[in-house]
């Protein structure tokens, strides 16, 4: 099975006709330098796509697989990745979980006899939560917005045996990136009093 999931991930998979597209989304959030922050990843389930919920055995979403790229790379201590939301719990039957100094990779498989993941068809935006993103900001991050950029050609969503795939390329996958905007502080101890504080953002 992790040869099969290889090649879905890689967007060599079997597919069958295309009627929609699912969506992989990563979130927008606010923090400030030198914290660890969550960011949200999550899988909307639309009905009429090549996978879909309630469709039945190994016709379901039960894998996933992307890249996301971050930038600027210098205001990132350190990256990785947990399951939330629908995979909370479940054994992955092929985690890889690959942190690099710009980008991360993320390619989980879950067993559907064992581990089936329960999306809800038709949510509403972003859909159904698959995992979050840990940040640890640089302490000498700069008030600045960090892209945070999934790469079209690795974006995958695939079924139990990684026989049907959703991708970018198949128009069968959209993708929506995020931002995650880093402010500071314009006075480290306020007025004399310490009791008075500013924040100021800076988007490039």
């Amino acid at each position: 099975m992790a040869v099969r999931w290889i090649a879905a991930a890689l967007g060599l998979a079997l597919s069958a006709p295309l009627a929609g597209q699912d969506v992989l989304s990563v979130g927008s959030v606010t923090t400030s330098a030198g914290q660890a922050v969550i960011v949200p990843v999550s899988i909307r389930d639309l009905a009429g796509t090549t996978l879909d919920e309630g469709d039945g055995l190994d016709l379901e979403i039960q894998g996933f697989a992307f890249r996301l790229d971050f930038a600027p790379a210098s205001a990132v201590a350190s990256v990785g990745f947990q399951q939330a939301g629908v995979t909370a719990g479940l054994d992955p039957v092929f985690p890889f979980i690959d942190p690099h100094a710009d980008h991360i990779v993320v390619l989980l498989s879950f067993d559907e006899a064992t581990a089936p993941l329960a999306f809800t068809l038709n949510a509403p935006p972003p859909g159904n939560l698959v995992g979050e993103l840990v940040f640890t900001l640089a302490t000498e991050a700069v008030a600045s917005a960090l892209t945070l950029t999934f790469d079209p050609g690795t974006a995958t969503l695939v079924n139990d045996s990684a026989t049907l795939s959703e991708t970018v390329g198949q128009g069968s996958l959209a993708l929506v990136d995020g931002v995650l905007t880093i402010w500071t502080p314009l006075f480290a101890d306020g007025f004399e009093s310490g009791t008075f504080s500013a924040w100021s953002a800076v988007v490039p």
